[in-house]
């Protein structure tokens, strides 16, 4: 994206399909030599990542590069930045610390009740990716198990995927969550 020009509506617009399509995202803001020139370079970058956090607030997770092609400014950071999503990427959550995080996040802020019943969590593991090409970066997917997928809200998916990021930020990389209803029990 342009840095001096903002996040416009057509960079908005990707955001979505790259957070759709749930693929691993590292925001670069070019022509940043024209982004407040005159301002201490700390500030302008902190007043960069503001106007970002603000103009293209769904991808939260997405680091901020700013660059400058024209003089070949801060080039190399975008490398650091698409390293830092591959070690992301690379550092599983185990199942038993999944779901001692979700529990605790549930304790602190239960879930609201729909229609008289209430989502209840069962059990969480992390899914194993089915990505075989070492080029394609994992995104993280955690399977949740429940007493009735159709209870829970997608704010409180949001609060469950804060929760996971406030010990496992996954720069980069957004989080997927699939639901599985508990099985009826068979009658006898």
């Amino acid at each position: 994206m342009d840095a001096a020009a903002g996040a416009t509506k057509q960079d908005r617009r990707i955001a979505r399909m790259v957070l759709e399509a749930r693929k691993p995202c590292i925001i670069i803001a070019n022509k940043f030599d024209l982004y407040h020139p005159g301002a201490p370079l700390k500030d302008r970058l902190a007043v960069l990542r503001e106007e970002l956090e603000e103009g293209l607030f769904f991808v939260p997770y997405a680091p901020v590069v700013a660059t400058s092609a024209k003089e070949g400014a801060f080039i190399n950071k975008i490398f650091g930045a698409i390293e830092r999503v591959r070690k992301a990427a690379a550092e599983p959550v185990t199942t038993g610390a999944l779901n001692r995080m979700l529990q605790m996040a549930l304790n602190r802020n239960p879930p609201p009740a729909r229609g008289g019943k209430r989502f209840k969590l069962l059990y969480a593991t992390a899914a194993k990716t089915d990505e075989n090409d070492p080029r394609v970066v994992p995104v993280p997917r955690f399977v949740l198990f429940c007493n009735d997928a159709s209870l829970i809200t997608e704010p409180y998916l949001r609060y469950i995927e804060n929760q996971i990021r406030a010990e496992h930020p996954f720069v980069g990389l957004p989080i997927r969550f699939d639901l599985r209803d508990r099985a009826p029990k068979a009658k006898p």
